[in-house]
């Protein structure tokens, strides 16, 4: 083969287009391919281009040919599967979703990389990788802040092989018209060690706080500032306001008061503001003495708050649809499920005469819960259920950690299992 065929080859051949065949091209695609490459070579060229590019073009255009040739030949015949070369190139195996083209951020030896922005009809779920490059710092629930509004109330954590890897999938408030639109928004803080307690006593005593003039940390909920504290005719008012804003995120809690027999007085009244987190709350004590009572806590309490600027940018998000109508039998009767990407709804006709009756069956339920088995035989455990019904209907509804419904495969459920086809 002479310069001047190289020539007419490099005329006739886009060598970009080859970036549009993946490894699901078939052998009469190639087929295509290489009657292009001849017929390029018979054409007559018109162009003059440096002889070095043409064979720089024509070099990479038969490496690609033959290498696409021989790919194909050695899945035929069984050596390998092309869906699971392709899968391991593009796609994380830690998260089994496809991985976005975003930005990888790194602030405070945090490094944050966005894997995708998922839309179905209600939500926008953002999907992040979330790395401790200095370690030790991301144990225990994880929550992201951004002004762009993180609903803390669904907050799913997955860790790697450690817990200095995490995957984080929170719900974006998207705050834009166009659900189709890139998706950029800015991370200023981290909290990590969350723990959520009920009625935990702090060694704060009521009479300590009649005298502030300042804000004051509440022992023990480090994210929670009490600013004043009066007492008058029985009745005592506390002020309190979240100390750091990220926890607002989920919540402030609530502070309510013990004595010394270990008797809880609720707050009577109470309101917060949740832009500024101030919160007033009243107790009634009566002509109970004040040095007996000290300060209990129920809600989230935060750890550690790193806060830095991780700012992520122009993520496409990608539309997922819920399955529907998915029909079976469960406990010998008619059934048919619902599937979101963080929900599991079971619906079953008919229900049941007694409802009271079937106590036990909700109780089994409820311990063993729902499994979803995936394409690739991962097993989903679902989690907390609701259930409702009467004697025309029973209704068993759960959370479930964020999974695509188009990777479910089937759904166990009070030792029945429903293929999703």
């Amino acid at each position: 083969m002479n310069e001047h065929t190289f020539a007419k080859m490099a005329d006739r051949i886009d060598v970009n287009e080859f970036a549009a065949y993946t490894p699901a091209a078939t052998s009469k695609n190639l087929a295509a391919i290489e009657s292009r490459v001849l017929a390029a070579i018979a054409a007559p060229s018109k162009k003059k281009l440096h002889m070095g590019l043409r064979r720089t073009a024509l070099t990479a255009a038969c490496v690609i040919i033959v290498l696409a040739l021989s790919l194909t030949a050695l899945a035929s015949i069984g050596v390998f599967d092309m869906r699971t070369i392709y899968e391991s190139i593009f796609t994380n195996k830690k998260s089994e979703m496809f991985v976005s083209y975003g930005n990888t951020v790194a602030d405070q030896g945090i490094e944050i990389t966005p894997i995708g922005v998922f839309v179905d009809d209600s939500n926008a779920y953002v999907q992040l990788s979330v790395k401790d490059l200095e370690g030790g710092r991301l144990a225990d629930k994880v929550y992201l802040y951004t002004p762009s509004g993180f609903d803390a109330y669904y907050n799913d954590v997955r860790y790697g092989e450690t817990t200095d890897e995490a995957i984080v999938t929170n719900i974006l408030s998207l705050n834009q018209n166009d659900p189709t639109a890139p998706v950029s928004f800015e991370i200023e803080a981290i909290i990590t060690g969350v723990r959520e307690v009920m009625d935990e006593k702090l060694n704060a005593h009521v009479k300590d706080y009649l005298a502030i003039t300042e804000p004051v940390t509440v022992p023990g909920v480090p994210q929670l500032s009490i600013i004043s504290a009066s007492f008058d005719n029985g009745i005592l008012t506390v002020v309190s306001q979240s100390a750091q804003p990220e926890a607002r995120l989920f919540g402030s809690g609530h502070l309510d008061l013990i004595d010394t027999n270990g008797t809880i007085i609720p707050e009577n009244s109470g309101n917060m503001d949740g832009d500024t987190g101030l919160a007033e709350a009243t107790y009634v004590l009566g002509e109970k003495a004040l040095d007996d009572f000290s300060f209990i806590y129920s809600g989230k309490i935060s750890g550690n708050v790193i806060r830095g600027k991780w700012k992520i940018e122009a993520v496409q998000p990608r539309r997922i649809e819920s399955l529907e109508g998915v029909r079976g039998k469960i406990a010998g009767r008619d059934a048919t499920m619902h599937i979101s990407a963080v929900s599991l709804i079971i619906s079953v006709t008919p229900g049941f005469d007694d409802w009271f009756s079937v106590g036990s069956l909700i109780n089994k339920a409820s311990e063993e819960g729902a499994v979803i088995t995936l394409s690739d035989g991962t097993r989903v455990q679902a989690g907390r259920m609701n259930a409702d019904g009467n004697s025309e209907w029973a209704v068993f509804e759960f959370s479930i950690p964020f999974t695509l419904p188009s990777d479910v495969a089937s759904i166990t459920f009070l030792g029945d299992v429903i293929d999703v086809e």
